[in-house]
This record gives structure tokens, sequence and C-alpha cells, in this order.
């Protein structure tokens, strides 16, 4: 899918994860849009600008501090009403694919204990830096 900008795709991301009329955490929600996301790379601030946004139009509570639920089913939006990921796209699903990598890698690089760090490790730790650059360059270029 296309969106006019990473706000639009993250509140997209948001409402079909909150779609099944339950109590998300915010880590939780987020988590969902990174993998679902064609960005992994929206700051923080656009991140939490998306919930706000969301939560005044009334399309999501905030029913205790960081955690969220639709506010009503019926107040979704139409296309998400519409949204058929069978439909997706060659182009979405590489990458999909790609930011799940990216995600994966970053998180294999942060069990690393940065006190018993070895010389491998740290050899392996840039290559993964260099891997992650790659590919969000690849993603980038997806997106020309």
């Amino acid at each position: 899918m296309k969106f006019a900008s990473k706000s639009e795709e993250i509140k997209f991301y948001v409402l079909e994860f909150l779609a099944d009329g339950q109590e998300h955490s915010r880590e939780e929600i987020k988590e969902y849009v990174m993998k679902r996301a064609s960005h992994s790379d929206f700051t923080e601030g656009t991140f939490a600008g998306s919930l706000y946004d969301l939560a005044q139009r009334k399309k999501i509570e905030s029913v205790r501090r960081g955690v969220y639920r639709i506010n009503d089913i019926r107040n979704q939006d139409a296309h998400h009403k519409d949204y058929d990921p069978q439909k997706e796209t060659l182009h979405d699903k590489c990458v999909a694919i790609l930011n799940n990598t990216i995600k994966e890698l970053r998180q294999t690089a942060n069990e690393i204990d940065i006190l018993d760090v070895s010389q491998e490790d740290l050899r392996l730790i840039t290559q993964i830096k260099e891997v992650i650059s790659s590919l969000q360059r690849h993603i980038q270029s997806f997106e020309k």
C-alpha cells in the first residue's frame, strides 16, 4: 500500500492492530506497526504524534497509561474494512521482509553484553551495522 506520509501509515496499522477490540500496550502496538510498516525509520515523535492524533479524533482511547484500545470498531476508516492482506503487492511484501530482517538483526546485536564483548562479537556487530545500512538503502530504492 502507498501512504501519503509515515504518520498516515502508522495510523493505518495502529487501527488495523486494535481492530480486535482488545487492550494493547504501546509496545505491542509499536512492534506490530514496525513489522508491517514499509518504513521502520519513523521517529518516536512521529509514532507518539500518530497515537495522540488518533486519540484526539476519538478513534482510539487510552484506557490507562501506555495501554490503548479502539474506541468503537465501527469508527474505523472504510479502508480498514476493505483491507485484504491477499492483495498486498510484491513491493509491499519485499519491503516488509527487509524491515523484519532489519528488526531481527537489531535485536540480535542488542543481545550482546557490552561488558563481555569479544573482538569477534565487535567484528560481527560492525558487519550487522553495515548490512542494516545496506538493507535500508535497498528499501529506499524500492520507494523510488
